[in-house]
């Protein structure tokens, strides 16, 4: 729950943005939503809308081809942007029907909830793939307890948007929510020492220079930079879809100690979500938030 609101209007036309605030807002007054069995068509509907306007299928193109114009699959962004604005619409209905979203299928679960260190704390590295917002309840459905996710500020204001009022609603299902300030990263550094489990993105704009999926991006250094600090392992958690649905994944830890500093640490944990992020690049939440971008990487820049 990072992306800025500001950022999620900027994505699609000024009269599309006016009328799912207005549909935001009433739906969060009245708390009615439309059926669960209707979900899948409303989603169909609002993206062919979306996509008979050309300002909006050009937007939904930008984003697809700033995830993935510098890695192999950049010939097939015109066809991705279709699946993209399709997701998008898909998780703009499905935040309004926690109970669809907060019982996802979880892989790897022994990680968090096995014979680990008690004594060490896990930050639990994530990006905006799939439906993130519901993971953390999941989560705790499985077994997790005392999760913390950190947010950024501005989605935690009074004030903020209907949608992402919600958004936090789901989210707190599961997770205690951590400001991503001074404040909250001081205290991010206390539960971790005391071997709290953090939920922390990577895909969020900033100045360390990296690579992902080809391309040179700026990004945030708040999770790297955390494990390095407090010497705790990262588990990272992937989005992904086959036959039987959407799930998520968590994989080994990643142990801060193995790399020479908190600056390779990041981009080893960029270049572990990449193959996830390449086979449902559709599922990645306005990738043009993601990052700051930097020129395209030179073809052995990897080596």
């Amino acid at each position: 729950m990072t992306t800025s609101p500001s950022t999620e209007a900027a994505a699609t036309t000024t009269s599309g943005v006016r009328k799912a605030v207005f549909r935001d807002q009433l739906r969060l007054f009245t708390g009615i939503a439309l059926p669960p069995a209707l979900v899948p068509l409303a989603a169909t509907v609002r993206t062919k809308h979306a996509w008979s306007n050309p300002a909006s299928r050009a937007e939904h193109v930008r984003q697809m081809e700033y995830l993935l114009g510098c890695s192999e699959r950049a010939a097939e962004v015109p066809a991705l942007a279709y699946g993209y604005a399709r997701y998008m619409a898909l998780r703009g209905e499905l935040r309004w029907h926690p109970r669809l979203i907060t019982r996802q299928r979880v892989e790897g679960m022994p990680v968090l909830t096995g014979d680990r260190d008690a004594s060490r704390g896990v930050v639990l590295n994530f990006m905006h793939h799939g439906q993130t917002d519901g993971a953390w309840a999941s989560l705790r459905h499985l077994g997790v307890e005392n999760l913390h996710l950190m947010a950024v500020k501005t989605a935690l204001l009074r004030d903020a948007p209907a949608s992402w009022k919600q958004r936090r609603k789901i989210c707190e299902l599961g997770a205690v929510l951590v400001p991503a300030d001074l404040a909250g990263t001081k205290k991010t550094v206390g539960l971790l020492r005391r071997g709290e489990i953090v939920a922390i993105a990577s895909d969020l704009p900033g100045d360390v220079p990296v690579t992902f999926l080809g391309r040179r991006v700026g990004a945030a250094f708040g999770a790297a930079r955390l494990a390095w600090m407090t010497e705790s392992p990262v588990v990272q958690m992937t989005a992904h879809t086959g036959r039987d649905g959407a799930y998520m994944q968590l994989h080994a830890p990643l142990e801060p100690r193995s790399f020479p500093d908190a600056k390779a640490l990041l981009q080893e944990m960029l270049r572990r979500f990449e193959p996830a992020v390449l086979a449902w690049p559709e599922a990645v939440e306005l990738p043009l938030s993601r990052w700051t971008a930097l020129e395209p990487a030179p073809a052995d820049d990897r080596a």
